[in-house]
């Protein structure tokens, strides 16, 4: 199984567009991913081939009605992106150790004010959950 922390940019616009929806076929997908400039027109088996990955990925549920599949999220976005963090932090420390802590506290150093006050208020806010 591929990795769910590794979406690529067109993954990543479908699953924007399933979450946006909550319920999507491969011609909503489409329809959809058509009309962002940054895509060229895209054919509906490459729209199918994504969404399958993302299914194969377990970021996707898939559903038969009639002739048609439908495509629902496994999960909602904020836990999704938890998720992926969580899987990308982990992955960086087994492969670098200490190193990557020490990079991510430097990264961290570099957040404002303001924007280390919200980090803050929300690590607070989650843990009073």
């Amino acid at each position: 199984m591929k990795a769910t922390h590794t979406l690529g940019p067109l993954e990543r616009s479908v699953l924007k567009i399933i979450w946006n929806k909550q319920r999507a076929s491969v011609q909503d997908v489409l329809g959809e991913l058509n009309k962002i400039p940054e895509h060229k027109a895209l054919a509906y088996t490459t729209v199918m081939t994504i969404l399958t990955r993302l299914v194969e990925k377990k970021v996707l549920s898939r559903e038969k009605e009639g002739r048609c599949f439908y495509y629902t999220p496994q999960q909602r976005k904020p836990e999704f992106v938890r998720d992926m963090v969580k899987k990308t932090i982990q992955s960086m420390v087994l492969k670098f150790g200490d190193e990557a802590v020490t990079a991510f506290l430097a990264e961290a150093k570099q957040l404002s004010n303001q924007e280390k006050a919200q980090l803050i208020s929300q690590i607070h806010t989650k843990q009073d959950d």
